[in-house]
C-alpha cells in the first residue's frame, strides 16, 4: 500500500515528539484504516481536505456535479465506517489534512492519550 504524504508526515509528527508511530494499517480491515493499534483497539484515519471535509472549492462545484456527489458518498461512507468501529469496541482518531498542517501538537497529544498502555 502505498503511503500518502500525509500519512508521512502523521509518522514524523509522532517521531518528533518521542512516540512511536503506530503500525500500517490492513487492507483487509472495513474501511482500510491508514494506521491500526490492535492492542488498543485503536484505527486511525487521514483524511485528506477535498474528500473528507468542507473545502472551499466544493462551493464552486455546481450541485448536480458527479465529484461532489463522489465527496457527499464519501461523507457518508466515513460516518458510516466510525460507527462500525464504535459499536464493534474500537475507538477511531479520524485526523484531518488540516490538523496535520495547522496543529501537530494536537495529533501528537491525541495519540498519545488513546495508545497509551
Amino acid at each position: 500500500m502505498i503511503r500518502s504524504s500525509l500519512e508521512k508526515k502523521f509518522q514524523k509528527i509522532l517521531l518528533y515528539s518521542g512516540v512511536k508511530p503506530p503500525r500500517r494499517g490492513c487492507n483487509k480491515m472495513p474501511g482500510r484504516p491508514d494506521f491500526v493499534c490492535k492492542e488498543q483497539k485503536l484505527v486511525i484515519f487521514i483524511d485528506g481536505a477535498f474528500f473528507h471535509s468542507n473545502h472551499p472549492n466544493h462551493e464552486k462545484m455546481h450541485k448536480t456535479s458527479v465529484m461532489l456527489k463522489k465527496i457527499q458518498m464519501q461523507k457518508k461512507r466515513d460516518k458510516i465506517i466510525t460507527k462500525h468501529y464504535k459499536r464493534n469496541g474500537w475507538q477511531v482518531l479520524r485526523i484531518s489534512e488540516d490538523e496535520i498542517v495547522r496543529h501537530p501538537e494536537y495529533i501528537a497529544n491525541a495519540y498519545r492519550v488513546r495508545c497509551s498502555p
